[in-house]
C-alpha cells in the first residue's frame, strides 16, 4: 500500500488495538520479558509481523492523536539505529587530497 493510500484511509482495527497496546504493555501487570508471549497470545503473530503493523500505522497521520508517545518513541528508535548503521569516522579517516 503506497504511502497516498494510507493517508486517506482510516487506522484499521488491528492497527489502532496495536497502537493502544503498544502505549500501555508498559503499565500491565505483565512484565516486559512477556511482551512477546503477550503479543503472540493477544495478536495472533510473532513480533516481526507486530513490528511491521506497528511502523506502518506510526506513518499514518491518525497515530499521532491516538498514540503520540509511541510515535516519538518509535522515531526516536528508528533514528538510533540509523545512526548505528553508518560507521563512524575516524580522525585520520579524512586526508588532503595528494597525501
Amino acid at each position: 500500500m503506497d504511502p497516498e493510500e494510507r493517508s486517506v484511509r482510516p487506522l484499521t482495527r488491528l492497527e489502532r488495538e496495536i497502537l493502544l497496546f503498544e502505549a500501555t504493555w508498559r503499565t500491565t501487570r505483565g512484565r516486559p520479558s512477556d511482551r512477546k508471549t503477550v503479543i503472540r497470545q493477544r495478536f495472533g503473530m510473532g513480533v516481526p509481523a507486530y513490528i511491521d503493523i506497528l511502523d506502518g500505522a506510526l506513518e499514518h497521520p491518525e497515530a499521532e492523536g491516538l498514540a503520540p508517545a509511541v510515535l516519538r518513541r518509535r522515531r526516536g528508535m528508528l533514528h538510533k539505529s540509523r545512526r548505528s548503521v553508518a560507521p563512524p569516522e575516524e580522525p585520520g579517516d579524512q586526508q588532503a587530497d595528494g597525501a
